[in-house]
């Protein structure tokens, strides 16, 4: 499948028209010339229902010879031969967009215990959604640093800082975070809380 997006791409990069009949196939890779042009033809399985598959999500998503944006820039067009049974992608002129990006790993859990550490209320947006952020999350509750969890937004969470060091809410007792292996989240907390007052074992 690398294989099949990989030429396509180039096909594209190079502005050479492409020639696709099938995805998720190993195909073999001849050159036509069009036009004086170099062709990249990939040959992979006939399936008439995929071909038909991807020509529908194409002209659902604005693309085809027609498809233009308001200022005139021509997006991705296709041609469907069905005597052949082929899909001839052309060159993509222009693209148009705003892509988020998502979070940060390490970012995440560095913001998170700053704002731990900071004064005051710190509001911190696009968070990772993965196992690390959410094992540095569960470290604040048990240390009980307030963390508001924002409803409507599962990447952003507002945290009420400590002005200084975090301290163990039970002091005489040894307190157990579990951090599973969340190296961003158990180094830079190991460091920080040699800082606080209590026992801590970070696991």
């Amino acid at each position: 499948m690398r294989t099949v997006f990989r030429q396509l791409a180039m096909a594209a990069v190079l502005s050479a028209p492409c020639l696709y009949t099938s995805a998720f196939t190993i195909p073999q890779k001849t050159q036509l010339m069009q036009n004086g042009r170099s062709s990249i033809v990939l040959e992979a399985s006939k399936n008439k229902e995929k071909i038909a598959s991807r020509s529908k999500w194409a002209e659902a998503r604005g693309y085809g010879e027609d498809a233009a944006s308001e200022d005139g820039a021509i997006g991705m067009s296709f041609a469907k031969d069905e005597e052949k049974n082929q899909l001839t992608v052309t060159p993509i002129k222009s693209l148009d967009g705003t892509v988020t990006l998502p979070g940060s790993k390490s970012l995440s859990n560095r913001c998170l215990l700053l704002a731990a550490l900071s004064d005051g209320n710190t509001r911190v947006e696009n968070l990772l959604e993965s196992d690390d952020i959410r094992y540095m999350l569960e470290a604040l509750d048990t240390l009980k640093v307030p963390v508001e969890r924002d409803a409507d937004d599962k990447t952003a969470v507002t945290v009420t800082g400590q002005a200084g060091p975090i301290n163990s809410p039970t002091p005489e007792e040894s307190l157990e975070l579990f951090l599973g292996n969340a190296g961003t989240a158990m180094r830079p907390l190991a460091a920080a809380l040699c800082m606080g007052k209590g026992k801590f074992v970070l696991d």
